[in-house]
């Protein structure tokens, strides 16, 4: 077959291996890899895995390395807006010149491959791998590497980190990696390599679970509100900012400021100056001043994001309980007690343990649906569960399919009912993504 032009062709042939699904392994990753010469092998790591809060903690890791001065790339998933923006360099996404070509060198090894299921890479195995090859091109410092699924098992697992982070454990895509947090704190736990210092904010057994496995390996663990400890001055700054200092191993920071909101985001900027100072360890070069303007620099869109004043929008892409309950505890530490909610869930999660945490502030409900997958779930059937769950309050529920039509019906219920000025939509970020689009 002829070598891919465009980044359209890419993109369907990504598309097209979502038939394989998800398939926990690291063979056929490394397979592709050791054909191309193991890019992977030049190139410095942290690793970041967990439940909830990978994606900001990687924002605020890449964004005060980047003012240290590195040369940054970062890997995450999913997009919120545009394939390209999970590859990046110094925040950059990828150009379409530079993700056909990396596509193609890995194409002609696919090519090569026995028309076996089980030999054939994944979406997510190709992804790994072309940035792999991408950022091994651009010759960066440093990569911010963010796990899919898990860990242990997961495509991203073929690197050898600086430090390895892990934000939390909590019940999540329980079909794959098991349905006690023991089990999924297990998995997560497998990006652990020997000697490879280890950060968590993880908590009760899960935090058992990590700590044993960083024993075996005969590396150190940092802990959080041991090792390191944060405090909250300040939840919502004039300047729509957070303000909190922190307290680690190495070094004291007071006055500190994020853009992102909500008790969670400053547990998970705490999370990422431990693995700073772990860095600084083994040689990094980290100023003060890096840190501060990284951190008040860092932006990670679709969480806690304020994207109107007037008429207050907020998007949160809260896709299982503990994010929805992440999200209930950010919306009361900014003073938000009631609101109208625009959900949109993906059929997959656990929906009843997402409506307990987010439900209890709602005074109107539009239920919608996530466009762009067939996981969502109908927003009919959504708005059932909702109304099931509320039958007795007297608080209307809605349904349409479309999110642009969702926010609309909750602008129009908002401004002619006297009860809130806030309109919060979450769920899937498949949804986020939508609303972001409709709002800015």
């Amino acid at each position: 077959m002829s070598p891919w032009v465009t980044a359209d062709e890419v993109l369907d042939f990504l598309s097209s291996r979502q038939r394989f699904g998800i398939r926990p392994g690291l063979l056929r990753t490394t397979r592709l890899l050791d054909a191309l010469a193991n890019p992977e092998r030049s190139l410095h790591f942290v690793h970041v895995a967990g439940t909830n809060g990978k994606g900001s903690t990687c924002a605020f890791l890449s964004s005060i390395l980047q003012c240290a001065g590195y040369r940054v790339g970062q890997y995450i998933s999913p997009s919120l807006t545009h394939y390209a923006e999970r590859i990046s360099v110094n925040g950059q996404w990828i150009e379409e010149k530079d993700l056909v070509l990396c596509a193609n060198q890995v194409k002609a090894i696919i090519e090569t491959l026995p028309d076996d299921d089980e030999l054939q890479p994944t979406e997510f195995e190709v992804s790994t791998v072309m940035a792999l090859l991408y950022f091994k091109q651009q010759n960066v410092d440093v990569v911010v590497w963010e796990t899919g699924l898990g860990g242990r098992y997961d495509a991203t697992n073929v690197v050898t980190p600086d430090v390895a982070v892990i934000t939390n454990v909590a019940l999540d895509h329980m079909k794959i990696l098991g349905d006690r947090v023991e089990q999924i704190a297990f998995d997560k736990a497998g990006i652990i390599k020997e000697n490879v210092p280890v950060v968590t904010g993880a908590s009760g057994t899960s935090l058992a679970v990590i700590a044993r496995i960083a024993a075996d390996k005969a590396t150190p663990l940092y802990r959080s509100f041991r090792d390191f400890r944060f405090v909250i001055e300040d939840a919502f700054t004039r300047q729509n900012l957070q303000r909190f200092s922190y307290f680690g191993r190495r070094h004291d920071f007071y006055g500190l400021q994020i853009s992102l909101l909500g008790p969670h985001q400053a547990q998970n900027a705490a999370t990422s100056l431990a693995a700073i100072e772990c860095l600084q360890e083994v040689g990094y070069q980290i100023s003060d001043d890096a840190v501060r303007v990284g951190l008040r620099l860092a932006k990670w869109p679709g969480r806690m994001e304020l994207v109107a004043h007037d008429l207050k929008i907020l998007l949160d892409g809260a896709h299982n309980p503990a994010g929805a309950k992440a999200l209930k505890m950010g919306l009361l530490s900014l003073g938000i007690t009631s609101y109208a909610l625009v959900l949109g869930v993906l059929e997959d999660k656990d929906v009843a343990g997402i409506l307990e945490e987010i439900l209890p502030g709602a005074c109107y409900v539009v239920a919608t649906e996530p466009p762009g997958t067939a996981r969502k779930l109908p927003c009919d059937t959504l708005a059932s569960w909702v109304a099931d769950r509320i039958m007795h309050q007297g608080i209307q529920v809605d349904c349409s399919s479309f999110v642009q039509d969702a926010l609309l019906m909750a602008k129009q219920w908002v401004s002619t009912h006297d009860v809130t000025d806030t309109i919060v939509v979450s769920g899937s970020l498949y949804t986020i993504a939508e609303a972001r689009r409709v709002v800015m």
